[in-house]
């Protein structure tokens, strides 16, 4: 199978860039989601953000949250393995698309305070707390981070 460039300069196979730009004319928008979600999160893994986020867009409005949230299952691996640099991006296009998803919302601010972006994983972590209030490892790290980012 042989490669081209998408535009950006990134390689491509023409497989994937034939199913990043499918569009079913009958099944509708619920046979596109997960096309397009699987398809954004080739790019997003291969550190091409921008372009998983166009093919994102190229959902309807109210669906691409769907489309985030099977780029964000792909990812997650990524960020549970400690690959800050690598799984921060990703966290936070997922934000993006689905504002009120916790796991993200951790994984983008614990992402930015390792890469020292502190008032970025602020927001992030402070999201993350206002959706999620278990007490676990994930609350206590956030708050421990936070409380980190505001001392004197």
């Amino acid at each position: 199978m042989s490669d081209r460039t998408d535009g950006s300069g990134s390689r491509v196979s023409n497989r994937t860039a034939t199913l990043s730009k499918w569009r079913p004319s009958i099944a509708g928008n619920l046979l596109l989601i997960p096309w397009t979600g699987f398809s954004a999160a080739c790019y997003a893994l291969a550190a091409n953000i921008d372009r998983s986020r166009s093919i994102i867009m190229g959902v309807e409005q109210e669906d691409r949250w769907r489309a985030a949230g099977i780029v964000f299952d792909i990812g997650h691996p990524v960020a549970d393995m400690g690959d800050d640099r690598s799984a921060g991006p990703i966290m936070e296009m997922v934000v993006e698309f689905w504002p009120n998803h916790y796991q993200a919302l951790y994984h983008a601010g614990a992402s930015n305070y390792a890469l020292g972006r502190y008032e970025r994983a602020q927001r992030y972590l402070e999201e993350f707390l206002a959706y999620y209030d278990v007490d676990d490892g994930f609350s206590r790290n956030a708050k421990s981070i936070l409380k980190r980012l505001r001392a004197p």
